[in-house]
């Protein structure tokens, strides 16, 4: 009985295996047929899939078909943009140096007139002058100029040559309105009055007066309007001009002059 039973046992046993077998057999069957189905899928049956970057019909579509279908022009047109702004750039370190070498003439012009050597004035003027000839819209030459017209009233007592060249300097579109113009406006108000001719003088002082009332050259125009009226014998506008001096700019080197001059009319 215990073989009997060993048997049927054992054929159980072996009856188990096949089975086993032929599952083996089935997964490893299944998967060559996927395989086989992908690869032998044809290319032109698969659906055309849409570029992540599609701009349509639009002006950027439209640029980016006429680039494709004229790609040599516009690389042409690429090269000549980059060849525009090497100009640029070009034209720009240009105008840097030229910058650089007006400075560099002002400077020497400086230098030859603070030699203080015979002639070293007309010398210093005839640089400032070959400067400006060069460099007519140059920095260097507006303030060269500038530069001239000081020296000329201050060191070489020429008033008509300091007016002249002040009246060309205003009339320069590169001239800060706000602070250097009202200063010129000064220098020739004074020149002006240096030359003898006071009505200009005092035309140009009372404008000022006018138009800057809170510049810092303020008293020095109302000074030069008292000047101007007293050399037209106007003595009460005089007067008036120089009350205003010292009521408005008490313990200052314009109060000092102002007190000055009315205490000669005094007397």
């Amino acid at each position: 009985m215990a073989e009997k039973k060993k048997k049927k046992i054992t054929k159980k046993t072996t009856a188990k295996k096949p089975a086993v077998k032929k599952a083996t057999k089935k997964t490893k069957v299944a998967k060559p047929k996927k395989v086989e189905q992908v690869k032998a899928t044809p290319i032109e049956k698969i659906p055309p899939q849409k570029p992540a970057l599609d701009f349509g019909d639009g002006i950027i579509g439209q640029v980016i078909t006429f680039v494709k279908t004229n790609l040599k022009i516009t690389v042409a047109s690429i090269i000549g943009l980059i060849l525009v702004i090497s100009l640029f750039n070009l034209i720009g370190n240009s105008q840097q140096k030229q910058t650089e070498k007006s400075w560099k003439k002002l400077f020497q012009a400086k230098q030859q007139y603070f030699m203080q050597e015979d002639g070293s004035n007309k010398q210093a003027y005839k640089k400032i002058e070959k400067l400006c000839k060069k460099y007519p819209r140059s920095e260097a030459c507006l303030y060269g100029n500038i530069f001239k017209a000081s020296m000329l009233i201050h060191n070489d007592a020429d008033a008509k040559g300091s007016i002249e060249v002040l009246n060309q300097v205003l009339q320069n579109n590169k001239l800060d309105n706000e602070k250097t113009k009202p200063l010129l406006i000064l220098m020739l108000t004074a020149a002006y009055q240096t030359d003898g001719n006071s009505e200009k003088s005092l035309e140009l002082a009372t404008n000022f007066v006018e138009k800057y009332p809170t510049h810092y050259g303020l008293p020095q125009a109302i000074l030069l309007k008292a000047q101007s009226h007293l050399a037209v014998q106007q003595m009460e506008e005089a007067i008036a001009s120089y009350q205003v001096i010292k009521e408005n700019y008490p313990n200052s080197y314009w109060e000092i002059i102002a007190t000055f001059e009315m205490d000669q009319l005094i007397k």
